[in-house]
């Protein structure tokens, strides 16, 4: 009866550092989700994307849930290349991303919601507009076929 006492005690003890362990990976991957990733997302979008568009990107704010793999962008804004006044924003969009993401190691989106989107548009000859340059950017050909 002590040996199966003692296996009884040691197997509590193994399972209570499984639980413990599995209690701060939890809460670990919560507190990255939840406060880290949003900070660092919010400065790489701005950077990213203001020098991928020669312009300048405000975002107000990036929330990320880790548990439902949601990630939402507040008030994002493009200025226009004057800085007069914007180009392009929304006041919110939410990308839903799907759990199979984590298997194919890739970003698979489930759902995409846009709230608001806003653009100025302004003609400023003949064949120009405020978003020519972008346009010229991203229409270049392949080198290669």
């Amino acid at each position: 009866m002590n040996k199966g006492g003692m296996s009884q005690a040691l197997w509590r003890r193994r399972a209570l550092r499984v639980g413990l362990a599995a209690l701060i990976a939890t809460a670990l991957f919560a507190l990255l989700g939840f406060f880290v990733v949003p900070p660092i997302a919010k400065w790489q979008l701005q950077a990213r994307l203001g020098a991928l568009l020669d312009r300048a990107v405000t975002i107000e704010g990036v929330a990320f849930n880790p548990f439902t793999l949601t990630a939402n962008v507040h008030g994002l804004v493009v200025a226009d290349r004057e800085q007069s006044k914007p180009l392009f924003g929304f006041d919110a969009l939410t990308v839903d991303l799907s759990i199979v993401s984590i298997a194919r190691r890739g970003v698979v989106i489930a759902a995409i919601k846009l709230v608001k989107p806003q653009a100025s548009i302004i003609r400023l000859d003949a064949n120009r507009y405020n978003f020519s340059d972008l346009v010229e950017k991203f229409n270049v050909p392949p080198d290669s076929p």
